[in-house]
């Protein structure tokens, strides 16, 4: 994996065993043909397990995605301990008996950052590095990483993706309705609690400190003071999928630009979709100029120097005012 980062690497592997993921929960069902996205989606998922069904004879689809799922996310933790392992030896070489340091430093100036494997839930975060922790937390870390994958999903559906069959728009937040289950199978009423006790669990988990920390995870843990900084941490880690939203935001302004000076209606049918969804109930105020409709514009820079910023800075109050 020369020329690119684990954090690189984490990102398009969760993203895999999120295609055996989908076919876990998602039936072939006759809706999904009538969405052109979730279409898809089951085609690309079907060539994937279809691929298998020579190797995993006799056995129930759902069955060979779990089975995939589980060796994907398997695999990343042996994968990616073996290259932290060879970095940090060919960085720093064999450790020395009785070499004192300070976690912190030996990461930034003698391993190097390359060699360790950052997870971050809002305020909270912790990082591998395999000449200290071992070969289990890499696995650990694996499926710890691929659940807050899904955290960043599951508050993009707490958003947009609504209840079943009362879809704004029913391909898009059909879609996303689809994509986030079984959170999105929860009472659209109990999915802000939901994920913010999902976030704090994870942010437990990224703030236990597994390779210093040699008392009881009850005891050192699970304490009032520690609780509540996880969940501002989990309502951090929520702020934060608003960056992305931002990001997929400007990616469909410019491709609607890009669909009105080319020959590809599919495109600017694609952009709209999308666009309309994250908009919400802003889609019915639309602020035109001329031909051009600047209201994702107004939505993209509200979101960036106004609601996020704010957001951000009460939590950081928040958060520096615990013990």
């Amino acid at each position: 994996m020369p020329g690119m980062n684990l954090s690189m690497w984490d990102l398009l592997i969760n993203v895999a065993a999120m295609l055996f993921w989908f076919r876990l929960w998602i039936p072939e069902e006759r809706d999904l043909y009538f969405n052109p996205y979730l279409a898809a989606l089951w085609r690309f998922s079907e060539h994937a397990v279809g691929g298998l069904r020579a190797v995993f004879i006799r056995t129930p689809d759902r069955l060979i995605a779990l089975l995939s799922f589980l060796f994907l996310l398997l695999l990343r933790g042996v994968v990616f301990y073996g290259l932290a392992l060879r970095r940090s030896r060919d960085a720093a070489g064999p450790l020395r008996t009785g070499f004192e340091w300070d976690p912190d430093t030996i990461w930034t100036t003698v391993v190097g950052r390359d060699a360790a494997w950052p997870l971050r839930m809002g305020f909270e975060g912790s990082r591998l590095h395999p000449e200290y922790t071992g070969f289990l937390p890499f696995l650990a870390f694996s499926f710890l990483s691929f659940a807050m994958f899904l955290f960043i999903v599951w508050g993009l559906a707490t958003l947009y993706a609504g209840r079943k069959n009362t879809f704004s728009n029913y391909h898009t937040s059909g879609a996303l309705f689809h994509i986030s289950q079984p959170f999105s199978l929860v009472r659209w009423e109990w999915r802000p609690l939901v994920l913010l006790v999902f976030g704090t669990v994870l942010a437990l988990l990224v703030s236990y400190d597994i390779t210093w920390n040699s008392g009881s995870f009850l005891a050192d843990t699970l304490t009032p003071s520690n609780l509540t900084k996880c969940a501002l941490s989990a309502l951090e880690g929520w702020v934060e999928v608003l960056s992305i939203l931002q990001l997929l935001m400007l990616v469909l302004i410019i491709g609607s630009w890009a669909a009105m000076f080319s020959t590809s209606p599919a495109l600017g049918l694609f952009c709209r979709d999308w666009i309309e969804l994250l908009l919400g109930p802003l889609r019915r105020y639309p602020f035109r100029l001329g031909m051009f409709d600047l209201t994702p514009l107004i939505f993209f820079f509200a979101l960036k120097y106004v609601i996020q910023p704010f957001l951000h800075g009460i939590l950081v109050l928040s958060y520096q005012g615990l013990p």
